[in-house]
């Protein structure tokens, strides 16, 4: 073989390898962008409504109420307190100081996108959109 020959094949060789290194840096440029969608999808839009006050924010995917109360806490000036029991999950016993009276039967209850809540704010997860409203009022 000649010189020629021989730099045309090594020219062929480099260019097929910068091709195949090229592609495989543009699939993992692909990836990156999936997986920062993938990141943005795990985070889910909600209201938590307290008397009035409306909180709009942004949870984990998987969340429960009890994890937005306790974001929401940290963000404003929300503050709750209660007890947990091991079969029922988180009790809410007192909101922006408000506690619940039981000679008055007044309690904190909570609603589910205008639903009284059937589970416990640790059990429930949340969904997209969700509106959870927290109202004082007379245990039925």
């Amino acid at each position: 073989m000649n010189k020629g020959t021989l730099f045309l094949l090594f020219s062929i060789v480099l260019l097929g390898a910068g091709v195949a290194i090229g592609g495989a840096f543009l699939q993992g440029g692909t990836k990156d962008i999936v997986l920062a969608l993938r990141t943005s999808e795990q985070f889910i839009p909600i209201s938590l409504e307290v008397e009035g006050t409306v909180y709009k924010m942004s949870v984990e995917s998987g969340s429960n109420v009890y994890d937005a109360m306790i974001q929401a806490q940290k963000i404003s000036n929300l503050s709750f307190e209660g007890s947990e029991f091991s079969k029922l999950g988180f009790f809410v016993e007192e909101i922006n100081g408000l506690g619940q009276n039981p000679r008055a039967g007044k309690y904190w209850i909570y609603y589910l996108n205008g639903r009284k809540a059937e589970v416990g704010i640790s059990v429930y997860k949340l969904q997209m959109n969700d509106v959870i409203s927290w109202k004082y009022e007379d245990e039925e």
